[in-house]
């Protein structure tokens, strides 16, 4: 997880991204299938179990926290002129402007106004996919974790690997 993140996690412009753009989505779907190959899992693992597993937020969530917090930097700018600009972009622009989209985008997902884009949280971003957890989710990523821990040789159970793989695709499936 560590190789990954430090070398595939750095999206440089994706603050300039339109969020609402479906090869967001792609890039996202991209990055699921990296944590399933890294942790060892099916493909067909499904999405919500990958965050908590992994103890990252969703790709999408930390997407739209820089762009939040990238947002909030330009409207506090000491240039005028990327203020107005970034205002623009917010209040008249709106879905003319890839900014424009992209606040749009983010209010709708995380329920709050245009007008609270200066106050929002870059945390309360990450803390709405952790908010909105089923804890049967929960209780499976945990249940996941000490199988991949015996199929990786950090446990030990006297059951054949055959059968650990089964109960781990199983889980997977939700």
């Amino acid at each position: 997880m560590r190789l990954l993140i430090s070398y595939c996690y750095s999206l440089y412009g994706s603050v300039l991204w339109d969020l609402s753009n479906s090869n967001v989505e792609r890039i996202c779907s991209t990055w699921r299938a990296g944590l399933c190959r890294v942790w060892g899992l099916p493909r067909t693992t499904h999405s919500m179990l990958l965050p908590f597993l992994s103890c990252q937020p969703p790709l999408s969530d930390v997407i739209a926290k820089r762009f939040i917090v990238y947002v909030q930097r330009c409207l506090s700018s000491d240039s005028e002129i990327v203020k107005c600009v970034t205002r623009y972009g917010l209040w008249f622009g709106r879905m003319a402007s890839p900014m424009g989209c992209s606040v749009q985008y983010c209010c709708s997902k995380y329920g709050f106004t245009v007008d609270d884009m200066p106050k929002v949280s870059g945390r309360s971003i990450v803390k709405h996919y952790i908010h909105r957890a089923d804890p049967a989710v929960i209780v499976r990523v945990r249940m996941l974790l000490e199988l991949i821990f015996i199929r990786n040789g950090l446990f030990y159970l006297n059951m054949p690997d055959s059968d650990i793989q089964f109960l781990i695709s199983q889980l997977c499936i939700m």
